[in-house]
């Protein structure tokens, strides 16, 4: 499992191929 933090997006990629999960950092910290 390969965890990548793309900072210019904003965004956590978790896992590889078709499993991968995309986690918006925004969403997170918007109430």
């Amino acid at each position: 499992m390969t965890t990548i933090v793309d900072k210019d997006k904003s965004s956590i990629v978790i896992g590889s191929g078709d499993d991968r999960i995309a986690i918006n950092l925004k969403q997170l910290t918007t109430p």
